[in-house]
Formats: structure tokens, sequence, C-alpha cells
């Protein structure tokens, strides 16, 4: 040692004997009594110097006091310095020991980091800062909790178990086949399935007479599922693989098969015309045959020309009108004596007896000896006129022999 130094040490505790004692932690001290502050005592420090410390396991609360050391969380200080726990601090509030700002919590010994992201390792849940997630695994890492996802890093939402609810990303969308679309935000089927209800989506079917369970499943336009099949849906007919609808009479039309029954598609005007001895049904939902006078008929438009359906219901028939008369499976016109004619049946006069008219040259006229009475449309007999000649000529024989 220097003689400096030894002098100086010997001018200190020379002059020791003559420095005030003070009563707070840190100023000099020569006993225990001097030091007044609860768990102070009096003891030297690193400089050799007696002065006003803490006992072991206190430390200074105040310029007077010390407060003991607080080995775990959640016990009660004074100041920061008490906490021993790392990352720990005296809550100015609670004043009791907690976890700094950025930490948790890990029993009452330590305080862990809070993680903020998703898959980083982790200790305990509580450091999971992500909103719904959990710390679990081997390794431990956070991770979303069961029912939900991660969207990103930094996110978890809820998973979807059925079609139609809102969501972020495809994965939240559990049913199968589905994802989450991008512009309506809701869980769908994805392209080439069809929902089945809200909680299934089934393979759309592209092709008519694929099999199928609902009708959703039938993607060919117009097309329906029916005993397990798509097939085209009423008032449409299969062509190829398309659904054509089916046409009446009159319709516009491109194929002949839209047409009913007993019609075509008139390729010049492209409309569905009744094929030739046949004329529509009154809802052009039929073409219907004609039919000649005293056949089975449905409607007047199937019957012969002059003539119309009556009848009983079930047992309609075609029947020729007032002024016509039925020949054959045609009504011709009736004819009074003097008109022109074709056929002697045509020749109708008057009243029930229809004796001793008939068609000649054209012209309906009576048959000898009847004797036409052309006001009254009659033809008379002629015996009476023929009884009169003969009685004169009786007379006239006997006239004369008398003679």
């Amino acid at each position: 040692m220097s003689k400096e130094h030894c002098f100086l040490v010997v001018l200190c505790v020379t002059c020791a004997s003559y420095l005030v004692v003070g009563v707070d932690l840190g100023d000099f001290c020569t006993s225990f009594d001097d030091c007044t502050g609860d768990f102070s005592i009096c003891n030297q420090d690193a400089d050799n110097f007696d002065r006003c410390r803490c006992i072991t396991d206190y430390v200074p609360t105040s310029n007077t006091s010390c407060g003991p050391v607080r080995n775990e969380l959640r016990e009660t200080c004074e100041i920061s310095d008490q906490c021993t726990v790392r990352n720990s601090t005296c809550n100015g509030a609670s004043k009791i020991c907690t976890c700094n700002v950025g930490f948790v919590p890990n029993g009452n010994t330590s305080c862990v980091p809070v993680v903020n992201e998703l898959e980083k390792s982790c200790e305990i849940t509580e450091q999971c800062n992500v909103t719904m997630s959990i710390c679990s695994g081997t390794p431990k890492i956070c991770t979303c909790r069961t029912g939900f996802v991660p969207n990103g890093i930094a996110t978890c939402v809820p998973v979807r178990n059925e079609l139609r609810e809102t969501c972020e990303i495809s994965d939240q969308c559990t049913v199968r086949n589905s994802i989450c679309n991008g512009a309506s935000k809701i869980c769908t089927c994805n392209i080439g399935f069809v929902p089945n209800g809200n909680t299934s989506c089934v393979p759309a079917k592209g092709s008519l007479n694929d099999d199928c369970i609902l009708n959703e499943q039938c993607t060919v336009p117009n097309a329906e599922c029916r005993e397990a099949t798509c097939v085209c849906k009423a008032g449409f007919i299969s062509h190829g693989n398309d659904c054509k609808q089916r046409k009446f009479v009159s319709d516009s039309c491109d194929l002949s098969l839209q047409c009913p029954d007993n019609s075509v598609c008139l390729a010049e005007r492209n409309v569905c015309v009744c094929l030739r001895d046949f004329v529509s049904h009154s809802g052009r939902q039929r073409c219907l045959k004609r039919v000649g006078f005293n056949e089975p008929c449905e409607e007047t438009s199937q019957c012969t020309e002059n003539s119309m359906c009556v009848g009983a219901v079930n047992s309609t028939r075609c029947t020729c009108d007032d002024k016509y008369i039925g020949i054959g499976l045609t009504c011709w016109p009736k004819r009074a004596l003097n008109e022109t004619c074709m056929l002697s049946r045509q020749c109708v006069l008057s009243g029930e007896k229809q004796d001793g008219v008939h068609c000649l040259d054209t012209t309906c006229q009576c048959q000898t000896p009847f004797r036409a009475n052309i006001a009254d449309n009659k033809c008379n007999s002629g015996s009476g006129q023929h009884a009169i000649a003969i009685f004169s000529i009786l007379l006239s024989i006997i006239v004369s022999r008398s003679l």
C-alpha cells in the first residue's frame, strides 16, 4: 500500500469519530442503535465504511425503511426492487408484484414473454396473445383452439360447419368440397358441386340420364332429377344433351320434335303446323285427325265442312248443319225442286215424304209419274189424274154405244 493511501485511511478512520451520525439508509453509523429504520442495521459497505443498510432479504423502500424482497408474483410490495421475479415490477395501483408489459405469469415464480404470432414456441397458453389461440403440441407452439383455424399469422377465425355461413378464408368452410366465395364471403360448394341442404356438397351432373339424388345436381338447363336420373322437366323434350321446350301449334320452333304429335316444324316459317289430314286442337296442344260425317270427334274443327261435333259426352259425332245432308263422309247442300244438284240425295222435298224426286241433268226433278209442285217443293203422286182420265174414256165409250 502506498504511503498516500495509508495516510488517507488513517485520516478517515481518525476523522470517523468526528462524522455526524445519521438515521437514513446509507448514512454513516457506529452501532446498530444509530440505524432507526425498520429492518436496518449498521454494516460495512464495500469501502469498509459503516453505514445503515437493510438486513438480508430486505431492500430499501424509502430513505428510512426497508421492505422484504418478494420471490413470487402476486405478493405485496412498495417498490419494484422488492419484486425479484425476472421481468416483474411492483404495480403502482395494486401494490403487488406483477409481470412487466409484454410478459405474463407462468405460475408465481416466472414471467414469460407474450407471443403475438401463431406457430411460435410457448410454454403456457397465457403467452399466446392471438385471440382464440392456445399453447399446445410437441414442441409447444401457439395454435388456434378447436373450432378455429388460422387466418394468417395473427388471427384465428371460427370454422363454419354449414354452407351459406359467412367466412373470410376457405379453411373455415368445413363442408366437404366447399370454399369461401371471394365475392359474397359465404361458404359455397366448389366448382363441379352443388349444395345438398346446408351440410353437404354433391357432384354436379353435366349430362342427361346421369344418376342423381336432387334436382340441383342436374346442371343441364331445364333438367331435373326424377327417379334418380337427370331428365328434362315437364314441358321440355331431350335433344342430345339439351332440353328443348315443347311448343304448341303455331308456336315458333327449331326442331319438329318440339312440336305436338302429328305436326312438324315448317322450315320456311319456323312454326309448328299440323300434318295433312290433321287440324289444331282448340288449345293448340295437339293435332286432331280430320273426320267425316257421322264419325266420332272431339271438336268441330275436326269435322268435314258444313258439319259440327255434337252429341252426349264421350259419344260426340260429326253431324251436318241443318241445310246440309250427309252423303258418305261429306255434307252436301240440300236442294229443292228445280235447283242444281250433283247427287239425288241432295234433292230434299218439304215434309216427311221424300219419294218421287231425283237429280236429273244436274237438276232436282220429280220422277215419273209424280208431278212437281214447285211452290210447295213437293212431288205429288199422279194416280188420281190417271183414274179420272180412265173414267172419262169409259164414259165416252158407254155414251157412244147407247147411241
